[in-house]
């Protein structure tokens, strides 16, 4: 199976997650649903560039953790971490929630994290498939896979939970 074919449905439901919110701590009851949260970790490797990272979204008191923050938006492929487009927390803790209940400590493959306005275009150009006003160019989408899960099964499993 290839890996671009098993993660559409999985971005689909990432981009309509971000963009209706309703998610929630793992331990909460569906009344009230917010925010879904795995441990905190997350293992990344970005396919195109070979590079990976081992992110750890919250320090030991709870609050972020800006050096790995800045770790996830190397990895997504935004340049200048310092800058204003930062790869969404919302996106990131849902990686984290769905990674950890689909294969807790696996490796996230990242095909495709943000996109810069004229890489997009240049995409589209070139006859690729991409939307004028992609959700990559905000951080706010992913195309990813995790190694050794079904992109199907991963993709019932986030239906299943009917968070977002």
């Amino acid at each position: 199976m290839s890996a671009a074919k098993s993660v559409f449905g999985v971005l689909v439901f990432l981009c309509i997650a971000l963009l209706w919110g309703g998610v929630s701590s793992a331990g909460e009851a569906a009344a009230g649903r917010f925010f879904l949260v795995g441990d905190g970790k997350l293992h990344i490797r970005n396919e195109k560039e070979g590079r990976t990272a081992r992110i750890a979204l919250l320090n030991a008191d709870g609050t972020l953790n800006e050096a790995s923050r800045k770790d996830a938006d190397r990895i997504f492929g935004i340049k200048n971490a310092e800058g204003p487009t930062r790869v969404s927390l919302r996106l990131l803790f849902l990686l984290d929630y769905f990674s950890d209940k689909a294969a807790p400590g696996a490796q996230i493959g990242l095909l495709s994290g943000y996109r810069s306005p004229a890489y997009n275009e240049g995409l589209k150009k070139s006859g690729g498939n991409v939307a004028k006003t992609s959700l990559h160019m905000d951080a706010m989408a992913v195309d990813f896979f995790i190694e050794g899960v079904d992109g199907k099964s991963l993709w019932e499993m986030i239906r299943q939970e009917n968070c977002c």
